[in-house]
């Protein structure tokens, strides 16, 4: 399975972007992001992703947003989400996993955030390394992990106010798994309210340096901000290649 990740400020259309993508040129495929893709391939229950379903769902945000409703907690809703969070702990990942695991858990530790954030980033990254991990076991040519954020993106809050970021930034894209295609956008389209607030010049540094070092990586790197047919074009030559480097192994 081929995995897309976008890298970006908020507000720099990510989200639109990979919507975009899907619905015009991956219809009949079967596309996940990393929370799909462990719900669906992590032993999950019904119940569990139908919560997931539910809170998703396009009519639950509107009215939330109209009513300007805030967060409230169902403790029995909160059940499904607890035991998915713990089919995402006890996920049993290799060695090599768990070392990145680690890694990550340092860098989350070490970050200038606070504890209930820090727990958020530790239950993104595990759901991540699974992700990924069980996305290249799926050898499935019309399936697609594709997410508008992912572990290159959490560059963002290990970088933020350190002043480490290159050492930071080659020691974490050393220790992951990259996609096999990272599309960037550099310029913020529109504002939006960001959960975390990183002031604009830490996003730029973040961002530059970061992108200059894939540059030297087998990665497929594309700019966000280029004619859309182009980059499809690019990016479904990728997926051909890819596809016949599998069917290959496969055979032998």
């Amino acid at each position: 399975m081929i995995i897309i990740e976008f890298f970006g400020s908020a507000g720099s259309g990510k989200t639109y972007f990979k919507k975009k993508l899907i619905f015009k040129y991956f219809k009949l495929f079967k596309a996940y992001d990393y929370k799909t893709i462990n719900l669906n391939f992590n032993n999950n229950n019904f119940f569990i992703k139908y919560y997931f379903k539910l809170i998703k769902h396009g009519l639950i945000k509107k009215i939330k947003k109209i009513f300007l409703v805030k967060p409230i907690k169902f403790y029995f809703l909160s059940y499904f989400f607890s035991n998915y969070n713990k089919k995402i702990y006890n996920y049993k990942l290799n060695q090599k996993n768990l070392n990145k695991i680690l890694v990550i858990n340092k860098l989350i530790k070490n970050s200038n955030f606070n504890n209930v954030k820090k727990e958020n980033f530790f239950r993104w990254a595990k759901e991540e390394v699974s992700g990924f991990y069980l996305a290249k076991k799926n050898k499935n040519k019309n399936s697609i992990l594709i997410d508008s954020e992912g572990l290159i993106q959490r560059l963002f809050i290990y970088c933020y106010k350190k002043k480490n970021k290159k050492k930071i930034i080659k020691q974490y894209l050393n220790t992951i798994d990259l996609p096999d295609i990272l599309i960037f956008f550099k310029n913020v389209k529109f504002k939006k309210n960001r959960n975390l607030q990183i002031d604009s010049k830490e996003i730029g540094i973040i961002f530059s340096l970061t992108v200059k070092y894939l540059k030297k990586r087998k990665i497929l790197l594309l700019n966000g901000d280029m004619d859309f047919k182009i980059l499809y074009k690019k990016i479904n030559n990728k997926l051909k290649y890819h596809n016949q480097n599998n069917a290959l192994f496969v055979k032998k």
